[in-house]
């Protein structure tokens, strides 16, 4: 088993095999950590593909001090990068020229930052 001593603490690996989901909620839980404190996390949007059907990526984040946003896609390396990971991928990047997720995506960080007190300090500061 390895483990990694930094800064007095002591940290275990973890196996999510099998568990995506629960990753993805740690993420979303400690979005603030991963991302900073100064991003808007939307979870699960969804957005059109080139091709014109619709695809849900696991999120997207805003990072408000670089003025970037990110689609934010969870996996574990279980999963086929050929079959699973690499259309997902492709997907993804066929949508962000499509105004109408241009749009929907502007929207729905309006929306959660306006209906977030938390989120809109940040915003604000």
């Amino acid at each position: 088993m390895k483990i990694v001593f930094k800064d007095g603490s002591v940290y275990i690996p973890y196996n999510y095999s099998g568990k995506e989901h629960e990753l993805e909620n740690n993420i979303i839980e400690h979005r603030d950590i991963i991302f900073g404190e100064k991003s808007v996390f939307l979870e699960k949007t969804k957005i059109q593909t080139w091709e014109n059907k619709t695809t849900i990526p696991d999120g997207f984040v805003l990072l408000l001090e670089e003025e970037k946003w990110f689609i934010i896609e969870i996996e574990l390396n279980e999963h086929s990068y050929k079959s699973h990971i690499l259309p997902q991928l492709l997907g993804f990047i066929g949508s962000i020229d499509i105004l109408s997720n241009k749009t929907s995506l502007i929207n729905a960080f309006y929306s959660e930052i306006r209906s977030n007190n938390k989120l809109k300090s940040r915003v604000e500061t």
